[in-house]
C-alpha cells in the first residue's frame, strides 16, 4: 500500500492577512482573507506553482483576489532556503472597498473576484 506524504514548503503565499485586519479595524474573522485554492504545473525540468489568494492594497484601501506563481525545480520548491519569489501572475479588476459610501463594511470571505450586484456605478 503506498501512502502520501505532505511536506511543507518554506514559501510563505504572499496574503497580507494582517494588514488587512488592521485596515478592517478587526471587523471580520480573521481567517477570512485566506488562500482559494492551489495548482501545480510540471514542464521543461521544473515545476510552477499558482495560489488564489486575497491581497489588501493598502494605498488604494481596497482588496482583490490575486494569482501569485512560484516557479523552479524540484529541489528549490523542497529547499527549506526559499530560494524562489512569489510573482504576481493576476489580479482582478475592480479593486474591492470594504465599504461604500452610506453602508457598513463588508466582507463575506467568500468572494473570489466577481461581482456580488451591481448599482448604477458601484459593483457590490
Amino acid at each position: 500500500m503506498r501512502s502520501l506524504e505532505l511536506h511543507p514548503l518554506a514559501y510563505k503565499v504572499p496574503v497580507n492577512a494582517a494588514e488587512f485586519d488592521e485596515a478592517s479595524r478587526h471587523a471580520f474573522v480573521k481567517n477570512a482573507f485566506r488562500i482559494g485554492g492551489v495548482a501545480v504545473q510540471q514542464g521543461n525540468g521544473g515545476y510552477r506553482v499558482f495560489v488564489s489568494h486575497h491581497y489588501w492594497k493598502s494605498a488604494d484601501r481596497c482588496w482583490v483576489m490575486r494569482v501569485s506563481s512560484l516557479e523552479g525545480t524540484l529541489d528549490d520548491l523542497m529547499s527549506e532556503r526559499a530560494v524562489l519569489k512569489w510573482k504576481t501572475a493576476f489580479e482582478t479588476r475592480p479593486c474591492m472597498p470594504l465599504s461604500l459610501p452610506g453602508h457598513p463594511p463588508r466582507f463575506g470571505a467568500l468572494e473570489s473576484g466577481a461581482s456580488h450586484g451591481c448599482r448604477t456605478d458601484a459593483c457590490w
